[in-house]
């Protein structure tokens, strides 16, 4: 599940943009500007990205962000995707 918007407002509500999954393992997550700049990356599993770049919020807009995923039960990998998608940023 990766939702469609956040608003990183300091509110408390929807501050971080990150997907929730399950059993992955060798996850990668990227979001990236309409123009294609990457503006955020991480390898963990609970971690999202705050609406920043390099320290500095980003302005609204659309972003595009890339899953890369491989899916496990117990030893044996059942999925490996790479999975797309957009998301509003709300300030």
């Amino acid at each position: 599940i990766v939702p469609t918007g956040f608003t990183p407002n300091g509110d408390g509500l929807n501050d971080v943009f990150m997907p929730y999954i399950e059993n992955a393992e060798n996850m990668v997550f990227e979001v990236y500007t309409r123009w294609g700049e990457k503006v955020y990356e991480t390898k963990e599993l609970y971690t999202g990205w705050d609406g920043a770049f390099k320290g500095y919020p980003m302005p609204d807009g659309v972003y595009v962000w890339v899953l890369k995923a491989q899916y496990y039960d117990g030893d044996e990998v059942l999925n490996q995707s790479v999975d797309r998608g957009n998301v509003t940023l709300i300030r």
